[in-house]
């Protein structure tokens, strides 16, 4: 038995490189788990991270969603009360050598301002009126920024969205039509500053000439 054994050392002396691999391979294949499962307990953890994160994310736009349905249920309300008011003043017979209702001279500016640009917006002055006579903040205002921050609604921030406004989350608000957005916008304006004065809108802009630009196209209209 002793023999043997000696035979066998003296057989494997002559393969060094043989020994080697086999005592390389022997020591990784015990320690391999030593080294895998931090790393795995790592990953486990960082899935875990990013599964939170998007857990909060979703939470931020279920409650964008709610806000933006509570919006739209109180901005249709408010035009379908009131747009009815206007299209019997816009479609209002004038008497020969009578004097011009001032809310349709009041509407021929917007209108005609809006669409000397081609904008969009020129379709819904009726829209701005509605706005402008429920919430007291001026449509000449809510034009002003749609100028400034997208030509008026033709390089929109994302769907009828022409006044750059964000979302509460990330990225910019969405809206399903004009008229939406239109009385969105006003609601918006009052609700934080409520006064149609762009020096006044403290926050808005991060432009130190955003007001001053404003200013200028409602001088226009």
């Amino acid at each position: 038995m002793l023999n043997k054994l000696k035979k066998w050392l003296k057989k494997w002396a002559k393969k060094p490189l043989q020994i080697a691999l086999v005592i390389v391979f022997g020591t990784g294949i015990a320690l391999s788990p030593w080294f895998i499962i931090p790393k795995l307990k790592g990953e486990v953890k960082s899935q875990k991270r990013i599964i939170k994160e998007l857990k909060e994310s979703n939470k931020l736009l279920k409650n964008d969603k709610k806000f933006l349905i509570v919006e739209r249920r109180k901005t249709a309300s408010d035009y379908h009360d009131l747009s009815e008011r206007y299209f019997e003043l816009k479609h209002a017979p004038v008497s020969r050598g009578a004097q011009r209702d001032p809310v349709l001279e009041y509407r021929a500016q917007l209108e005609t301002f809006l669409r000397q640009r081609g904008s969009p917006l020129a379709s819904y002055v009726d829209t701005l009126l509605v706005g402008e006579n429920t919430t007291g903040v001026s449509a000449k205002l809510i034009v002003a920024i749609a100028m400034v921050e997208s030509v008026g609604g033709i390089r929109n921030a994302n769907a009828y969205n022409a006044w750059g406004r964000k979302a509460n989350s990330h990225g910019y608000m969405a809206f399903s039509s004009w008229p939406e957005a239109i009385l969105n916008q006003f609601n918006y304006i009052q609700n934080r500053w409520n006064s149609s004065d762009p020096h006044r809108l403290k926050g808005y802009a991060t432009n130190p000439a955003w007001a001053k630009k404003v200013s200028s196209f409602m001088n226009q209209i």
